[in-house]
């Protein structure tokens, strides 16, 4: 009896393990179609998908209505090749965003398969894959946002239908879409990062420099998020490539680049002093 019930202590413990990658992988896909000029669908045409911060590859056949996908992708730029017999080789860069279903689909030109044909993929402004309304804060923007105090979840304010809450109020500090800021519903890298006591992010950390990508589903939340009636919340932190790379940063606040306001001068007063100094740094590479 020891035996089975120590089987199933285990068993429910590798299952709670596993529960918060089955509920909201931090991943995106692609997926698409190969036509031939004419627009007819191309079934068995050899597509290889390649990571171009590591290098890593997957690879793929359309299928009988020369369809392809590639799901579970980590948010990063791809290179997309497409090749067949009796067409020139197609190469398309695309980038995959957390959450996201990246379409693309290719058009093969008949000749040399040794000639190549490079496009630039764009990513549609509406997303007729899913009913979700959501946003993506790239890591780009994020860097060069000047944030306060660099809080990350401040990142949420950007995006439409959030609405910071009233002063004193409880939770995160923001309403999604009408619903209380306690509904709100927060995804570490995939993995919940909630504080069941107060329903706001776990932690005060500053993270904001070492997040890849930061999302928010506004409205109709697909079904493996399966929590909160407000926003989805969800941030990827930055993972290594194949090069070290890093950056430094300093954030200035202070009262030598500020005047003083009407009141203050109207009455002789002179400025509040104002020092704050905000640095930090980053470096990321390959593991070996």
């Amino acid at each position: 009896m020891m035996r089975d019930m120590s089987r199933r202590i285990t068993f429910c413990l590798l299952f709670l393990m596993c529960s918060g990658w089955v509920m909201a992988s931090p991943t995106g896909s692609i997926t698409g179609f190969v036509k031939d000029p004419t627009g007819a669908l191309i079934p068995g045409v050899k597509v290889t998908l390649t990571n171009t911060s590591t290098n890593a590859q997957l690879s793929t056949i359309s299928n009988e209505n020369g369809g392809f996908q590639f799901p579970q992708l980590a948010p990063a730029g791809y290179s997309l090749v497409v090749e067949s017999p009796g067409f020139k080789r197609s190469v398309v860069n695309v980038v995959v965003q957390v959450d996201q279903i990246t379409r693309v689909d290719v058009v093969l030109q008949v000749g040399d398969i040794a000639q190549e044909v490079e496009v630039q993929a764009v990513a549609p402004l509406l997303e007729s894959d899913k009913s979700t309304l959501s946003s993506v804060v790239e890591s780009r923007v994020i860097s060069n946002m000047p944030l306060n105090a660099r809080q990350y979840l401040d990142l949420a304010l950007i995006t439409p239908g959030v609405l910071p809450s009233a002063a004193g109020a409880q939770g995160n500090g923001f309403n999604v879409a009408g619903a209380r800021s306690q509904s709100n519903n927060f995804l570490l890298d995939g993995v919940s990062n909630v504080d069941t006591q107060i329903n706001s992010a776990l932690g005060n950390f500053r993270i904001t420099d070492a997040v890849q990508e930061f999302a928010v589903q506004t409205s109709v939340p697909t079904a493996e998020f399966g929590r909160g009636t407000g926003g989805q919340i969800s941030i990827v932190t930055k993972s290594g490539s194949n090069q070290f790379h890093g950056s430094a940063f300093e954030y200035l606040r202070n009262d030598a680049l500020d005047a003083a306001d009407f009141f203050t001068n109207r009455s002789g007063g002179t400025k509040a002093p104002l020092h704050r100094n905000q640095y930090g740094a980053t470096f990321g590479g390959p593991i070996r």
